[in-house]
């Protein structure tokens, strides 16, 4: 991630609050799929699964520091991902270090914190590669609209996934 990404997400944070800043970026997650060429099929902020792509169900965490947390609801959807025939992902992205996001497996995953060393072995390369690839464009691309008008950038940009669209 570059360090003016990294700064820009830092004080949207700081302005506006961890969860709500969460919400923001698991959107700017879903266009970064799109921009990476995925079909994003739904996203979701308050229930159900985060994100679905293709094959995948997302949980996206994120935090300033480790360790990523695994709440009860986040198990119960990862055991529901594999009995529709999804794979189960966790997005992880911590937002005081330039790594980006790590994406990893969470097939057999319970309930409880963990570092990214933890799950270094589930590690989805390939899948990160693109995502990271495009994150940084996608997130210059928005943040005027959201420094701006947060609510109405928000909403556009589920208008803008709905449609297979990234950019502003």
């Amino acid at each position: 991630m570059k360090p003016s990404v990294l700064e820009e997400i830092g004080r949207f944070r700081k302005e506006k609050g961890e969860s709500y800043a969460g919400k923001f970026l698991q959107r700017l997650l879903a266009l970064t799929f799109i921009k990476a060429g995925f079909d994003v099929e739904a996203e979701h902020s308050v229930e159900g699964p985060d994100l679905l792509v293709g094959r995948f169900q997302i949980e996206v965490k994120t935090t300033t520091s480790e360790p990523f947390t695994i709440e009860k609801k986040d198990a119960r959807d990862i055991r529901q991902a594999i009995k529709k025939g999804k794979t189960p992902v966790l997005a992880l992205l911590e937002c005081s270090s330039f790594r980006g996001w790590t994406l990893v497996s969470a097939e057999g995953l319970s309930e409880g914190s963990f570092s990214r060393k933890d799950l270094a072995l589930r590690r989805i390369s390939e899948l990160e590669r693109k995502i990271n690839d495009h994150f940084d464009d996608v997130v210059e691309a928005w943040m005027p609209n959201l420094e701006r008008a947060p609510e109405s950038a928000f909403e556009e940009m589920d208008a803008k996934r709905r449609m297979g669209q990234w950019h502003p």
